[in-house]
């Protein structure tokens, strides 16, 4: 009883505990040692078997279903408890217990643990990592995806900073009166879009990212309804913009026209 109530302990400490996934074996001079295949991080929704064996910690004899019985936990971050089961013994002398996916619904870290007891007892507890994509970012990914969202960033800057450059009408003199017509303004058009895109891009590259290696997805949630709502938005803005083009671009034929007969036109366009 002390032994399994010092399990429980050990389990929900490292529901606690954020940090990397961890293994903590308590094995007892005359009781049992048990050995874990090695964890993989696991993928968000996706089944997962678990292996171990048993040994006796005295003479390092293999113990079966005859000698000991094995239960498995699983407990969320939390600490609430998900699974308490028996683990099935495999012919070939390993132990097993099947974990179905509807448990790793999630991201983030989950404690685990086995508990043999018979005469004697053993005990183990780690922590489960599951992420969305059944990997975690390496530095080398961290440069990549930087780069990456720097670029976008830059182009976008450098749109904005483009579009201010540009003339936003046509020529007029001191009295504002159209000189000439300045098509340079044209550019402004694609500019935005360009920019309006480039911006969706960003926060797409972001909530995906967030998303995939973020154990907390609120941040990665936020940015993704953002970029839902600007690519929603995307139509309507294409055709305003592509509207507004078309209607300076006749404005301007007709003042062309005006100025090439020697009319003076004031106001700017």
């Amino acid at each position: 009883m002390k032994l399994y109530s010092f399990f429980l302990f050990l389990l929900f400490t490292l529901a606690l505990v954020s940090c990397q996934p961890t293994t903590i074996v308590e094995s007892f001079p005359q009781g049992y040692t048990i050995v874990e295949a090695q964890q993989p991080i696991l993928k968000i929704n996706e089944n997962h078997t678990y292996y171990f064996f048993v040994y006796n910690a005295s003479n390092g004899k293999l113990i079966n279903n005859t000698v000991a019985n094995c239960s498995y936990y699983l407990a969320n971050e939390t600490g609430t408890l998900l699974i308490n089961g028996s683990s099935a013994f495999q012919p070939n002398g390993y132990w097993k217990y099947e974990i179905d996916k509807s448990f790793f619904d999630n991201s983030g870290f989950y404690p685990y643990g086995v508990n043999c007891q018979n005469d004697f007892g053993g005990a183990l507890a780690g922590t489960l990592e599951v992420t969305y994509t059944g990997t975690t970012l390496t530095i080398q990914e961290s440069i990549l995806y930087l780069g990456m969202v720097l670029i976008l960033i830059l182009s976008f800057v450098l749109n904005i900073v483009g579009i201010f450059f540009l003339p936003s009408s046509n020529e007029v003199g001191e009295r504002g009166e159209i000189l000439s017509i300045s098509y340079l303004k044209y550019l402004r058009l694609p500019l935005w879009i360009t920019a309006y895109f480039i911006l969706v891009a960003i926060f797409y590259t972001t909530s995906s990212i967030s998303i995939a290696y973020f154990y907390d997805n609120m941040f990665g949630n936020i940015l993704f309804t953002i970029f839902s709502i600007l690519l929603g938005l995307s139509p309507l803005i294409i055709t305003v913009i592509f509207v507004s083009f078309f209607i300076r671009i006749y404005q301007d034929k007709e003042m062309k026209q005006y100025i090439e007969r020697g009319f003076n036109m004031g106001g700017q366009v």
